[in-house]
């Protein structure tokens, strides 16, 4: 659960994308919505970016430590117990950048794909065809999701020799992968077929 700092910050975020948005659309013909738009990937390529530099600074502190604090500290904070790539692993922001572009990339062009072949090439604008259109197009989005976290997860693991504990933590951090045990996780592939497989 979030602490009340986290929320307060993720909504000073919110209120100056929208100050921002209002001042950009007021010096350009920009509409609001478009200039939101703009504010946010703003703000998410420097939030990325500072995080980026934290966790930089963080591997080399870490690499500068003794092994015995090392493994106090790790025990402690997931942060630095994955601040250094696991012996015999491969890149860890490659693995991550990775299951980003081939899982989540695809879920919003096949979330809105079904309303927009329905509305802008068979000219159908029926609400009731509208709204079963971004059911389906919900149930494959999904489903991709689905199949492709789990085939994600594995060659995370088997291929490129990231320990399932950061592949866990990694994936949670990079809205791949749903928290340990939550409902969602449980509709991973992977999950269920495990499950199906156990006496």
């Amino acid at each position: 659960m979030k602490s009340m700092g986290q929320w307060l910050f993720i909504s000073a975020l919110f209120a100056a994308c929208g100050l921002a948005a209002w001042f950009l659309a007021a010096q350009s013909e920009m509409s609001f919505q478009t200039a939101l738009l703009v504010a946010m990937i703003a703000v998410y390529v420097l939030v990325s970016g500072f995080l980026e530099l934290f966790r930089y600074r963080l591997k080399k502190q870490v690499e500068k430590m003794a092994a015995e604090e090392r493994a106090v500290f790790s025990e402690r904070d997931l942060e630095i117990r994955y601040a250094l790539p696991a012996p015999g692993s491969a890149s860890p922001r490659t693995t991550i950048l990775i299951g980003a572009i081939a899982v989540n990339g695809p879920l919003i062009p096949l979330m809105i794909g079904p309303l927009a072949l329905l509305q802008y090439i068979f000219d159908i604008h029926d609400p009731l065809a509208s709204v079963l259109s971004l059911v389906f197009g919900f149930i494959l989005a999904w489903s991709w999701w689905s199949v492709g976290v789990s085939l994600w997860r594995w060659w995370a693991t088997t291929c490129r020799g990231m320990p399932t504990g950061e592949v866990q933590w990694r994936g949670e951090g990079a809205s791949l992968l749903w928290p340990k045990n939550h409902l969602f996780e449980k509709t991973e592939l992977g999950h269920w077929l495990s499950k199906r497989r156990e006496p």
